[in-house]
């Protein structure tokens, strides 16, 4: 895949995934999470739940995530931000921070990660 002007490369290899990545393969117990009422690709608020330094690696891991939290399928989004170097950020955008608060309650309520963002800044 290529990507605009000023991103990096990605390589086969890179400096693979950040600590918030969960593990590669949806090897993990099916989680419970409701889905948030007001998702929407053009949401403000950002539920985080893992960031991956290549395209690949983000691309596993949105299918891990998916097998994780199958209510979420459909609705993961990616959010592309330059923290150190090139990053791919996987959670759920919101149009109201108490659907991405209480999204990330859940998981965290089961000792995985997740953050809540705001995407306008």
């Amino acid at each position: 895949m290529r990507f605009g002007p000023g991103l990096p490369p990605t390589t086969s290899k890179p400096a693979d995934v950040t600590r918030t990545a969960p593990a590669a393969g949806g090897n993990g117990p099916r989680r419970d999470v409701t889905r948030p009422s007001s998702s929407s690709p053009l949401g403000r608020w950002f539920a985080h739940l893992a960031s991956y330094r290549s395209y690949d690696h983000a691309n596993a891991g949105k299918e891990s995530l998916t097998k994780q939290y199958p209510a979420l399928d459909g609705i993961i989004d990616q959010w592309e931000v330059n923290v150190n170097g090139y990053a791919l950020r996987l959670g759920v955008r919101t149009s109201e921070k108490g659907d991405a608060s209480n999204l990330c309650a859940q998981v965290k309520s089961q000792g995985e990660y997740c953050a809540v963002m705001d995407t306008s800044e």
